[in-house]
């Protein structure tokens, strides 16, 4: 296969993440990963992490996305996956160093949420109730996306989501 293929392949693994349909990014995984040097591309690398995370196989996410930081520490999204597979293993301090690196690349309503996710982790109230504020205020829409990304993902099971609701109720009074 040529590169053009295993781009072509890359494109499908992401378009089946961003509909959760892990089976096929699995199976996309697989053909791109007949392809050789396919595990020197970082991209590939990146996907296989995410691949992971959502299977929520977090201790193996972790060592790739680890080793991406690395060797590729100007990617922003490398610190955010890395941020949120060190959330989901409960190192709360590590997740908000790499979050705090993606939030530099984009201060956005994406990059505000999760900083109040982890501030409210760690009991700092105050400090989640303002970055979920910002998160609100630079995107409704986004903001409401990732609530509910947020309950599919990883807190579904976890008194997040309560302390979450509470902040969102002082929030929009």
């Amino acid at each position: 296969m040529t590169d053009e293929r295993q781009d072509y392949y890359v494109v499908k693994i992401e378009q089946a993440l961003s509909k959760k349909d892990l089976e096929n990014a699995f199976e996309y995984l697989k053909i791109v990963n007949s392809i050789g040097n396919s595990f020197s591309n970082p991209l590939i690398k990146y996907q296989q992490a995410k691949i992971l995370y959502y299977q929520r196989n977090f201790s193996e996410a972790e060592k790739i996305v680890r080793e991406l930081v690395k060797s590729e520490n100007t990617n922003p999204l490398f610190h955010e996956l890395y941020g949120l597979v060190l959330m989901a293993q409960g190192n709360f301090q590590e997740a908000k160093k790499e979050l705090e690196i993606f939030d530099d690349f984009f201060d956005s309503a994406k990059s505000k949420f999760l900083l109040g996710v982890i501030n409210l982790l760690e009991g700092n109230q105050k400090e989640a109730f303002t970055y979920f504020k910002i998160a609100y205020e630079y995107d409704k829409v986004m903001f409401s996306k990732l609530l509910l990304n947020l309950e599919v993902e990883l807190f579904s099971n976890t008194e997040v989501l309560p302390k979450i609701s509470i902040l969102l109720s002082k929030l929009l009074e």
